[in-house]
């Protein structure tokens, strides 16, 4: 708790439980700013109901701002764990968004949540880019933390006891109808405190190795800003994997992640199409453009057409490109004679003069391997006789830049 911040607005995912109701509580007493959601799945009828209205009392007890939710969980009949955490946290992030400031989601997961997790993780054998629990993540753009992972389930209810919180047992939770209650009721809950520490110890471990090698990626992929698709077969396919998480969490897309899309990563790279795009939810699109993948918003994909007019010699500043032609350029393409310049984006059957060959400039486009979102917006200088004069030449270095707008300098 000492990481929490006076200032900050803190959204607590509240089920009524001893882990929520303790934080709750210390929330309180440490004096946090802090509102409550909670989601009433109505999985356990009368029970259920009652949490909710047993929660709302205590709330407006204490005077602390309550949001809640019901839903008719029992409609779902397949994946319904992974079916209520997207309610849930759609929920929290519907409520964080009415609020002019940041708000970040408390969760009450604790230690032995973490090592349930682990077992899960560990028996899946699946691809992992993190072992155990995050203690902060986030939820297409809002934080979430998680302050007692420190702490075991015993601790959380002695604290309930101590300081009389009161909490509700979901005994749905000693049912084995999920894999999570399973492997709490028939591992973690006979665990020693030794053998818990040992295992936590194991995860600590196993996270610095994964560190290790996200820290190799990250050098090799710049940073996880794009991937480069001839670096892609030096790699095992746990590395492609931690690789595609890592570029989807750099681009702040972590909560859109899931295995598949390093296979699509692999189907790209294997793939002799040069130009392949596939959505990302609504806003978002994982693109090949040749070499290069990346994550681009969806809107970047459809810029409009622009012209712009240089009277004479000068600096120019568009939200397309930076032009500097303040000083008079060494190639003989724009002379003085050329003004005034229209400097405007391509049009359909513009053509260019390259060593005396007259070609359609789409063509010359495919020719320098141009990304086909660049093809819709890289400048053409026409003269004042409406003479296509000039056209910047197009690298491959140019797209792997930082900067997101087309640069020119002449001189």
């Amino acid at each position: 708790m000492k990481t929490l911040e006076k200032n900050k607005l803190y959204l607590l995912a509240c089920s009524y439980g001893p882990d929520s109701m303790a934080l709750f509580h210390m929330l309180l007493k440490g004096g946090f700013r802090f509102i409550v959601v909670h989601v009433n799945y109505q999985m356990r009828g009368e029970h259920s109901d009652q949490e909710a209205k047993d929660l709302a009392t205590y709330c407006k007890k204490k005077d602390i701002k309550l949001y809640q939710k019901s839903v008719m969980g029992q409609q779902i009949t397949a994946d319904f764990e992974n079916w209520a955490r997207n309610i849930r946290y759609n929920f929290f992030k519907e409520i964080a968004s009415t609020y002019d400031e940041e708000v970040v989601i408390l969760t009450g997961h604790h230690s032995d949540d973490v090592i349930e997790t682990y077992i899960m993780q560990t028996n899946r054998q699946k691809y992992i880019n993190y072992y155990g629990i995050r203690q902060h993540s986030e939820y297409q753009g809002v934080k979430i933390y998680r302050p007692l992972l420190n702490m075991n389930k015993d601790q959380i209810l002695e604290y309930c006891n101590i300081y009389d919180v009161p909490y509700s047992i979901d005994h749905s939770n000693l049912e084995k109808e999920y894999t999570r209650n399973i492997i709490r009721i028939e591992h973690v809950n006979k665990l020693s405190n030794e053998e818990k520490a040992k295992i936590l110890q194991d995860i600590e471990n196993n996270n610095k190795k994964l560190e290790e090698s996200k820290q190799t990626l990250r050098k090799k992929f710049r940073q996880f800003r794009y991937i480069d698709t001839n670096l892609i077969n030096e790699l095992s396919n746990d590395e492609i994997h931690l690789l595609a998480y890592e570029f989807f969490a750099a681009n702040d897309l972590e909560s859109y992640y899931t295995s598949g899309w390093a296979e699509t990563i692999i189907d790209f790279v294997n793939s002799d199409k040069p130009n392949i795009i596939e959505e990302v939810g609504e806003k978002y699109v994982l693109i090949k453009e040749y070499e290069i993948i990346r994550l681009l918003r969806t809107n970047s994909l459809n810029q409009p057409s622009y012209a712009y007019v240089l009277e004479k010699p000068g600096r120019l500043e568009t939200p397309q490109f930076a032009l500097d032609l303040s000083l008079p350029p060494k190639r003989g393409e724009i002379s003085d004679t050329s003004y005034p310049l229209v400097i405007r984006s391509p049009e359909e059957g513009d053509t260019y003069e390259i060593d005396g060959n007259i070609k359609q400039l789409n063509r010359i486009f495919i020719d320098w391997k141009m990304p086909l979102r660049l093809r819709k917006v890289w400048p053409v200088f026409v003269d004042k006789d409406g003479i296509i004069i000039f056209v910047p030449r197009y690298q491959g270095r140019y797209d792997k830049s930082e900067d997101t707008n087309i640069r020119i300098y002449l001189c």
